[in-house]
């Protein structure tokens, strides 16, 4: 499966730039991560973060373009440690270096990118990486982008929701209509609780 990363916005850069120079010394092995980011783009996976909200999962037609809430980029520690490291995208358009994550959507992430198994079944198609969350309903899921928005491919993180399996490939109707039930369920127990 040809699999890209994206070319991240150079305010996202100069976000990492400018927390590598400025970060405290007790965080020294923090801000040489971002060195090395910086240094290799490309082996460090620069992807998109999308956030949709529970009133948009819970349209019964199709979403429109989920909020764009930032940038990630994937690093290892010496120890071989894995983290993303997230800059995000304020109001008004200003990135800011956010946080080191680290934890099991992460480590999925690095999963994903190394499963063999994807690549009959994907062909010839070009997919880039990026992720969606949904808050509301605890789902995490890399979002492989296409082109064509019909054959790109959601991939649920566990833990999720019982309305998805986790690390199944979904097509974007699939993954919405999975989802579409209990985001009503979860919309109308907010209003009724209201």
């Amino acid at each position: 499966m040809p699999l890209q990363c994206y070319n991240p916005p150079a305010a996202s850069l100069q976000a990492l730039q400018a927390a590598a120079q400025t970060m405290p010394k007790a965080y020294r092995h923090i801000a040489e991560m971002v060195r090395e980011v910086l240094r290799d783009l490309p082996h460090h996976w620069p992807h998109p973060v999308y956030r949709i909200g529970l009133s948009e999962a819970a349209s019964a037609t199709s979403w429109a373009q989920p909020e764009l809430i930032g940038w990630r980029y994937l690093a290892q520690s010496e120890s071989d440690r894995q983290y993303a490291i997230e800059v995000q995208v304020e109001d008004g358009g200003q990135h800011q270096f956010a946080e080191l994550d680290k934890g099991p959507y992460i480590d999925g992430i690095f999963r994903v990118l190394k499963d063999v198994s994807l690549q009959p079944k994907a062909g010839s198609t070009v997919f880039h990486l990026a992720v969606l969350r949904l808050n509301a309903l605890g789902v995490f899921a890399i979002w492989l982008q296409t082109a064509d928005p019909e054959k790109a491919l959601f991939i649920p993180l566990p833990p999720t929701p019982r309305c998805l399996v986790p690390w199944q490939q979904y097509t974007t109707k699939h993954f919405q209509d999975a989802l579409r039930d209990k985001a009503q369920e979860n919309l109308a127990n907010v209003i009724s609780d209201a």
